[in-house]
């Protein structure tokens, strides 16, 4: 026995033990591997492995001739199942966790008899659990940015419903106090000069109704952004308040030109 071969076996072995746990660890890999998760990469003895091994073992004798052409059939027929056509992914991804395991029994069936031969079972049982690691994590990827773009859907629609909540009880304000303002018999010569008027009282229902976003501007800033909404409800209480103006200085300007 080389120590080079010893040296190899014992990577193998623990290559295989790690991918295993890493592989089970995956959150939604019995989703995926359905009864074989169980029966494949328990902890415990796996009777479904061992079957297959037992059943493999028995057609052929432990001679190198032999275990060699049990390698190369087992290889051909695990490559030969994952081109076949009209196979979902999981089938083939539950046939490379069932054949990973067998290689590995079938290597440590090797070990002591034809090292040669147990160390190339071994290494395609690592090649093929690696490559089911591989498939599990992108799974998990595609999963994990479709659960990221739902998250940030969710939270898009529930803080713009939000803020338009807020917009909406600011601007009901604002329309209140226009209007009493109004029926006071307060009137003013433009929309701007209207929106300074009403910014400070407007200011102090802003600060209690949302006093973290308020923090992020000034009253003059908060006076500028009023004369910028647009809303039907909110343009119409401004042309109230800036139109009794308006009609007096044209009623001014007919005197005059009657005159």
């Amino acid at each position: 026995m080389g120590s080079f071969d010893y040296f190899l076996l014992k990577k193998y072995l623990r290559d295989f033990r790690h991918a295993r746990k890493r592989l089970s660890s995956f959150p939604n890999l019995e989703y995926e591997a359905g009864e074989l998760y169980r029966d494949v990469l328990a902890q415990k003895d796996h009777e479904l492995t061992q079957n297959t091994v037992t059943a493999i073992l028995s057609q052929y004798t432990d001679s190198r001739e032999d275990l060699t052409l049990l390698f190369q059939r087992s290889s051909i027929f695990v490559f030969e199942e994952q081109l076949r056509s009209g196979r979902e992914p999981h089938d083939i991804f539950q046939d490379k966790i069932l054949w990973s395991s067998v290689f590995y029994w079938l290597g440590r069936h090797c070990w002591g008899k034809h090292n040669d031969i147990s160390l190339t079972f071994l290494e395609r049982a690592v090649i093929l659990i690696h490559e089911c690691i591989g498939s599990m994590g992108y799974v998990n990827q595609m999963v994990r940015i479709v659960s990221e773009r739902e998250q940030r859907t969710t939270a898009a629609i529930k803080g713009g419903s939000v803020k338009s909540d807020l917009h909406t009880k600011i601007r009901s304000e604002a329309i209140r106090i226009l209007n009493e303002k109004v029926l006071l018999g307060f009137s003013w010569k433009s929309k701007k000069e209207a929106a300074d008027a009403i910014a400070g009282e407007l200011w102090g229902c802003v600060q209690q109704i949302d006093p973290k976003n308020s923090m992020n501007f000034s009253e003059t800033e908060f006076s500028y952004s009023i004369t910028r909404w647009n809303q039907p409800d909110i343009k119409r209480a401004f042309s109230h308040a800036v139109k009794k103006e308006n009609s007096k200085r044209r009623k001014k300007s007919k005197k005059t030109n009657k005159k």
